[in-house]
C-alpha cells in the first residue's frame, strides 16, 4: 500500500512540474509620457500596445493558448483605476498564428 501511494504521489509531482506555459512572452509598450486619463490610452499619442507570443507545435498555436483570455486591469496603490472585465468576462485573446 505504501509503495502504491509513493508511486502515485511521485507521478502527480512529475506531472505538475512537467506542465509548460502556453504563452512564452508578453511585452507591454506605452509612451514615456502617456495621457493622464487611462481612458485615452487606446488611441492618439498614448497608444497602449500589448504583444503576447504563444507557444507553437507543428506550425500551429497550442490549443491552451487558443482558448486563453486576456485580462488587463490598471491599479494605483492597489486600487483598480481602469478595467471593467473580470476573469469570467475577459475578452478572448484570439491567438491563431
Amino acid at each position: 500500500m505504501v509503495k502504491s501511494l509513493t508511486i502515485i504521489l511521485s507521478l502527480l509531482t512529475i506531472q505538475t512540474f512537467a506542465q509548460t506555459q502556453s504563452i512564452t512572452s508578453i511585452n507591454i509598450s506605452l509612451p514615456a509620457s502617456p495621457n493622464v486619463s487611462t481612458a485615452n490610452w487606446g488611441g492618439g499619442m498614448s497608444l497602449l500596445t500589448i504583444t503576447a507570443t504563444a507557444k507553437m507545435e507543428n506550425g500551429r498555436v497550442v490549443s491552451a493558448a487558443e482558448d486563453s483570455k486576456l485580462l488587463l486591469i490598471i491599479k494605483k496603490a492597489g486600487v483598480k483605476v481602469c478595467g471593467s472585465f473580470t476573469s469570467a468576462t475577459a475578452l478572448t485573446a484570439n491567438f491563431n498564428t
